[in-house]
Formats: structure tokens, sequence, C-alpha cells
């Protein structure tokens, strides 16, 4: 008797999946109802193995199953992270293009010799060595620095403030608010946008970013004292144009920026924000416009507050135009320009035009 010319493995999953009924073979509706399910197993198809109900997935169980997918991503990401930092290990230094062309042709002083061909020196010293990589605590080494000066940080304070995205949405305020204070702590420059996702949880979100005191902070600060209406509102309105006099403008007169800022996406690509600089102003202006986008009421509520503080002039041109090498600081810059230009014609605007005189009535010669 000749041979099968399948494979043993192509034989097992053969006999395995006669043994077991196929999934898509069968077709259940589309929903079912729990009364429904004995009228339906008596329908379904039979097996040796008796009656299959086989029922197609619901778009809302596959919303569930999505949902919680992304929960446990969010989650893992945020404590795999935290485990990394706390042992983190610098990734090795870049090679020198010196040392790149020797790899190239084989240099003999790049060989890395193992076993018994390494010297007596090594072999000795591999004895007593800890071969378990050990590193140092980023996060209490670096800080607030974390995220500009580590790239993983960086990652994992985003990871933060997902995860506080996602309690946000759950109606967990209290945990996303922890969550976006952590962020904070680890990127004080607030590139991630945790600040204004602080905003919109709406419990002691003043006092819990009064520590943060840069840019994007104090004026999201500013925005949770207006929209809470809190009794020192002006006073910290007042604090944060201080802090970036450009976003005050942007705040003042929104719909000009509204009109003339485009491809915001572009601005995550900043590896840091100059205090008081347009950029910061714009990353401002850019997270405020996504927070508030169906809210004019509030954002014409915030506008009032910046303009009862008093709007500030804005900073020498040399502050006002730092860009700590953004390639993309020269468009940016250009439409903040424009923004401001459209402002200032949109307040000229009626004042500029001449009163029309009015039109002397006829006489009784001339007539009516």
């Amino acid at each position: 008797m000749a041979k099968s010319k399948r494979s043993k493995t192509q034989r097992h999953k053969a006999k395995q999946n006669w043994k077991t009924p196929k999934r898509m073979n069968a077709c259940g509706p589309e929903t079912v109802d729990r009364e429904e399910i004995e009228e339906i197993q008596n329908e379904a198809p039979k097996t040796r193995y008796g009656h299959v109900l086989l029922t197609r997935d619901t778009l809302e169980s596959r919303a569930k199953r999505l949902d919680r997918m992304q929960r446990v991503r969010c989650e893992r990401a945020v404590q795999r992270g935290r485990d990394r930092l706390r042992n983190y290990i610098p990734p090795p230094p870049e090679r020198t293009e010196e040392e790149k062309a020797a790899y190239r042709r084989s240099d003999p002083s790049t060989w890395k010799l193992r076993g018994a061909a390494r010297p007596w020196e090594e072999v000795e010293a591999a004895k007593t060595r800890d071969h378990h990589d050990v590193g140092f605590d980023a996060l209490e080494r670096y800080g607030g620095e974390l995220a500009s000066q580590v790239e993983e940080g960086a990652k994992w304070v985003q990871s933060l403030v997902d995860l506080a995205r996602d309690e946000l949405e759950r109606g967990r305020g209290r945990a996303a608010l922890d969550l976006c204070c952590e962020a904070l702590t680890y990127d004080s420059r607030d590139l991630s946008g945790a600040a204004f996702c602080a905003v919109e949880v709406g419990e002691d979100v003043v006092q819990r970013l009064a520590p943060f005191r840069r840019g994007v902070p104090a004026w999201a600060r500013a925005v949770a004292a207006v929209l809470s209406k809190s009794d020192d509102a002006d006073a910290v309105v007042a604090r944060a144009c201080a802090a970036n006099a450009a976003a005050a403008h942007c705040a003042a007169h929104w719909r000009a920026f509204d009109a003339a800022i485009e491809n915001e996406d572009a601005l995550q690509g900043l590896d840091d924000m100059c205090a008081g600089s347009a950029l910061e102003a714009l990353v401002v202006h850019c997270q405020l416009r996504f927070l508030l986008e169906d809210r004019p009421g509030d954002r014409d509520a915030v506008a009032a507050a910046v303009r009862r503080a008093g709007v500030p002039p804005l900073p020498s041109p040399d502050i006002l135009e730092a860009s700590a090498g953004f390639a993309e600081a020269g468009m940016f810059l250009g439409m903040f320009r424009t923004a401001c230009e459209m402002a200032e014609e949109a307040i000229a605007g009626p004042a500029a035009e001449p009163p029309s005189e009015p039109t002397p009535a006829p006489t009784a010669e001339q007539g009516v």
C-alpha cells in the first residue's frame, strides 16, 4: 500500500479537524436571545457530539473584547515601562565611522574572542563577575527631565496619558488625575498633553497642577480654574499670562488663530519647548482647541478671563522665535504672525471704516 504524500503534521491536523466541528461550517443568527436558545439548539447542525450551537459575534461583544484588549495593552505598557526604567540599562554608544570601517574590512582589532581564546585576565574576571545586567533607577536620576533624556521614558509618559484617557472614559476621574500628575512629574515640558487631559477631570485640578509652573501646565491650570469658576481664577490666569504672553494672545483671539493655524500634528515632533516661545503658545492653543472643540462658550469665557487679567505684550524676538532646533519652526512662526495680523484687523476693522455721511433731505424745489 502506497504511503500518503501528506506529512505527519498534515495528517494529524486533518484528524483533529475531523474530530472538532469547524466554526465556519455552521451559520447561526446574528443575535441570539436567551429565550430562543433551545429552539435554535434543535435547528443547529448535528455532529458526532450532538447539536452544536455556533452563533456569530454581535457588534456589542466585538466592541467589548476590543475595549478590553486596548485596556490590557495600556496597563501592560505602563507596568513594563516602569519596570524597565526602575532598572534602566542605557543602550551602547553608536559606533564611530572609523569603527564601522574597521568592522566592514574585518579588522582583527574588532574581533571578539570567546571561550578559551580570551585573554587570561578576562577568563579570571568572568568567574566573579555578575552576568546579570544591572542598571540604575532612571526615574530617580532624571526626574522631570526623564522624557527629554531617555527615549523610552517619553514613550512611557505617553502610555501613562493613554491610560489616563481610558480611565476618564470609564468615569474614574481620580485615577485619571493621578496618572496625569505622574506623567507631568517625569515630563516637565508636557509634550504628551497630560495637563489638558487632567482639565477634563474637574476634581481638584487647580490644586494638583499648582507644583507644575511651566507654560503648558500653567495654562491648563488657568483653563481649569475658569471652567470650574474658581474664586481665584483671575489670579491663576494672570500667572499663566506671565508664563507665556504669546499664549495669552492665542486665547484672547482664538478665532483668528483657529483660522490661521494648520497642520497641528507636526507639533508632536517638538523635542523641547522654549519657555515663553511662540511654539509653546501654539501647543497650548492646539490642546485647548482639542479640549473645547465643540464648546465655543467656554472658549469665550477663557478669552474674557484673559482680557480681565490684561493681555501682556509679546516678548522680544529672540524669546518669541526660539525653536530649539525644530525643523518646521519657520512654518509655524509664519502662521503665528499671520494670526496676530488677523486679530489686529478684527479689532481695528469697525473703527477703521469712516462714518458714512447722512444723505441730505430733498428740498421743496428738488421734489421728493
